[in-house]
Formats: C-alpha cells, sequence, structure tokens
C-alpha cells in the first residue's frame, strides 16, 4: 500500500468525491486482492546431459507465450553450474513426461520445482563420479560451476580443484546421464497465500460517460521472481485483463435459449492500444518457502484488483457509484443521473 500509494500520487487525490468544475473529472482508487499459491505435485520432467556436456529438458507441458522454456532452462543451468545456452527444452508432446495444462497459473511454481529436482539428481550421479576422479571422500562436499565439478570453498563457492564436465560424463558407460523426477507436494510453507494491490488514475468525461484509464500502479507479491522479463509481462497482461473485465468485457445472453448473442471481437469489447494506459508494475519479491525455487504463479492474481480500483476511481472522480460492469458509457451517464439506464447498459 506504501509503495503504490507513492507511486500513483495518493495525496492529489481527491478528499471529497466529484469535487472540481468542468466535464472532464480525474479520480484516483485502490484496491486489494488475495490468491492462491497454485503449485501442484504430480507433474515429471526429465532432465539428460550429453557427453558434450549440452543438456536436453522434457515435458508434456505447453509454453504458450509465458516464457516456460525459458525459465525451465534457467532453473536446470543454475543448477547444474552451466550457461543457458547449453540447455535446450522440449515441450509440448505426449510421448514425454507428464505436465499440466498450460493455464491456471500454475505451470512456473509446477514445472520450475520439478525442473531443478530433477537437474540435481543428474547432479548427484555427476558429484559421484567426479569424486572418484578427484580422488577425494564421498562425504567431501563438491559444487557445479563454469562448466566444471569443483570441491566446495565454503558454502558454495568453487575452489581450485576440479574436474571439466566433459571428463566426468566420459566415465559414463552411456552416452547420456538422466533422471526423471516428479513434483512433490508443497512444503509447509509460512503463508499460502499472495496477494496484490493496485492503484488507479483515471479522467472521466460527464457529459459522455466515458472512462479514460491514465494510470494503473500494481504492487504483487509473485514469490521469488526467477525472470524479471517474463514477470513483468504477465503483470501487464493482468492489468490489461482486469481493465477489459472493468470497462469493456460484456456477455450479452439470449433470455430464452441462455446463449451468448455476442460472441465476437466487434460488440464483445476487449482492450486495445488505444486504451491502455501507463501500466507501473512493481513485482514484491517475496520467497514463501513452498518449493524448491519459490516460485508462485502470477497470471492470474493481477486481474483481481484492477476492476475495484478502476471503480473507486470512477467514484472519486464523479461522486457517484457506478455499481455494474462493465462501466460503460451509458452506465456512468445513468449513475449521473442525465439517462435511464440501457438494456444490457451498452453505449
Amino acid at each position: 500500500l506504501q509503495l503504490g500509494a507513492k507511486r500513483i500520487g495518493w495525496a492529489r487525490r481527491k478528499a471529497i468525491p466529484g469535487a472540481g468544475s468542468g466535464p472532464l473529472k480525474r479520480g484516483i482508487g485502490v484496491a486489494s486482492g488475495l490468491w492462491y499459491d497454485t503449485g501442484r505435485p504430480g507433474a515429471e520432467i526429465r532432465v539428460t546431459i550429453n557427453q558434450d556436456a549440452t543438456v536436453e529438458v522434457f515435458s508434456g507441458a505447453q509454453d504458450i507465450g509465458t516464457g516456460t522454456r525459458t525459465i525451465l532452462g534457467q532453473v536446470v543451468a543454475e543448477e547444474l553450474g552451466l550457461p543457458l545456452s547449453s540447455v535446450q527444452v522440449h515441450l509440448g508432446k505426449t510421448r514425454w513426461p507428464y505436465g499440466p495444462g498450460s493455464g491456471g497459473s500454475k505451470i512456473t511454481p509446477t514445472l520450475a520445482p520439478t525442473a531443478r529436482r530433477a537437474a540435481y539428481h543428474v547432479k548427484l550421479k555427476l558429484f559421484e563420479a567426479a569424486r572418484r576422479l578427484l580422488a577425494v571422500s564421498p562425504k567431501t562436499p563438491l559444487v557445479a560451476r563454469g562448466g566444471a565439478i569443483a570441491i566446495a570453498k565454503g558454502r558454495s563457492k568453487a575452489g581450485s580443484k576440479r574436474v571439466p564436465l566433459q571428463k566426468v560424463l566420459a566415465t559414463f558407460a552411456g552416452k547420456s546421464v538422466s533422471a526423471q523426477e516428479r513434483r512433490p507436494a508443497n512444503f509447509k510453507r509460512w503463508q499460502a497465500h499472495v496477494g496484490g494491490v493496485q492503484f488507479a488514475e483515471v479522467e472521466v468525461d460527464t457529459r459522455t460517460g466515458i472512462i479514460r484509464p491514465i494510470k494503473i500502479v500494481a504492487v504483487h507479491d509473485c514469490g521469488r521472481v526467477l525472470n524479471p522479463l517474463t514477470a513483468r509481462s504477465q503483470l501487464n497482461g493482468g492489468v490489461l485483463q482486469g481493465l477489459s473485465y472493468a470497462l469493456l468485457e460484456e456477455r450479452i445472453l439470449d433470455s430464452q435459449t441462455g446463449c451468448m448473442t455476442n460472441p465476437n471481437l466487434e460488440q464483445y469489447k476487449i482492450a486495445g492500444a488505444l486504451d491502455t494506459p501507463e501500466i507501473d508494475g512493481v513485482l514484491f519479491d517475496v520467497y514463501m518457502g513452498s518449493n524448491n525455487t519459490g516460485a508462485i504463479g502470477l497470471g492470474e492474481p493481477v486481474t483481481i484488483p484492477t476492476a475495484g480500483a478502476v471503480a473507486n476511481a470512477v467514484f472519486n472522480a464523479i461522486g457517484v457509484q457506478v455499481r455494474e460492469l462493465p462501466m460503460t458509457p451509458s452506465r456512468v451517464l445513468a449513475a449521473l443521473g442525465r439517462t435511464k439506464p440501457g438494456a444490457g447498459g451498452q453505449p
């Protein structure tokens, strides 16, 4: 709340809703939302490291544009101490290990911990062979860094005595080393939910009823951020979906059959480029402790507070509440007492 208030300029908010002269009125509103940790057990991932120290990751899940390939590659590369360019991620075939459906904010928190688990078990096999090459005891701590396995210096640093991965891999009879692991249940975490706060600034034309969003500040808990770019993209998408829900999207149903009469993008409106306000996103990096990567879903939680924040901003701007969604121009004018509500609230 404090971060968002500072970024939206909460001190500028009207003390008296609807105050001010002229037909264009601005207002600021806030809303918060709660969602749950969406990582689930059951998914499986196979990680294979080849003799040339390239790595392949296999999952039946799909990447529908949220960066799943990148995330899984990052997790496996970090665990094995290799550059991301050494890891190739294979997704979307039913002959590969079972992956969940790609939706519901669950892909990253389900698959990232599974990928790390599989990579870790591959690493244990490599460590066993490396100890023989390094002539050290089975209890000697090792670390995988920079394409080699080294005796650990301190908790995670690599010492000078090391052996290249390719030399370790050459000791295996097969052409590769693999491990396939299943996603376990979540750990007993300190918190099982994620929260978010959004602030909205809007401008309302009291002559036409048109609401123009100016800026939305979105501050969201999102577990441990594995990739800031893909996380920010999820945040932007959630805000846009919530904005469409608040101002544009409306299913019109036939009263006799219950069928939707506007199943198209001509009459069922969604936000486009000209409807999009400035989006100021803040990824509130919080380690919930629910899995071995700290990942938590971000796709759905961001949609939740948007409509409430916009509605409260509209109230602050014009001094009356619009209690139906979407907040179309006709509904705004009806709330102002300028017109009677139209059928279905269409403009």
